[in-house]
């Protein structure tokens, strides 16, 4: 009879009890729960930066196209339509598109509320001085905000991201 008892311990102890299961799915499902939300936050964060760094990409952009025709061209940003468009001249004086205008990502907000332009003169320098524009992202009782700044001499810079904590939330 031994022998059986034997077996029959050996058999017990090959598998996982259904109480060893459901610990281990109860900590796969907390580690998820406690995952998820970091992942989607961070997610929206790398949005605020490409969104930065591609509009900085367009003001270099039409900072290239003021210099390799000879004649101004801008970036307009329009926070109330929240659109961006590189614009130059024709020879008439006319103002001209060049490219499609293109869409601000939702979950993006523009702190200037007028529309502004970085104009670049055909030296590529800022016809206007020195410009900033802010972008911003609110969640989850913080706001996150990154700048781009145009010196007088044409310099493009990206600000660093800064986080702004709701007193209230």
């Amino acid at each position: 009879m031994s022998i059986f008892r034997k077996k029959r311990c050996v058999l017990r102890e090959q598998g996982f009890s259904a109480l060893e299961a459901l610990i281990v799915v109860l900590v796969i499902g907390i580690v998820v729960v406690i995952a998820v939300p970091n992942v989607t936050r961070n997610v929206e964060l790398r949005k605020l930066d490409t969104y930065v760094s591609t509009l900085s990409s367009k003001m270099e952009e039409a900072k290239s196209y003021a210099i390799k025709h000879n004649r101004t061209a801008w970036l307009r940003i329009d926070p109330v339509n929240r659109t961006t468009q590189i614009q130059t001249t024709d020879d008439a004086g006319n103002t001209v598109n060049l490219g499609a205008a293109e869409l601000v990502p939702a979950r993006l907000d523009i702190a200037e509320t007028t529309a502004m332009e970085f104009r670049f003169d055909s030296m590529g320098r800022l016809a206007t001085g020195s410009g900033t524009v802010t972008f911003q992202m609110d969640g989850s009782g913080e706001t996150k905000t990154k700048a781009i700044t145009v010196g007088p001499s044409g310099q493009i810079r990206v600000g660093e991201m800064l986080t702004t904590i709701d007193a209230g939330y």
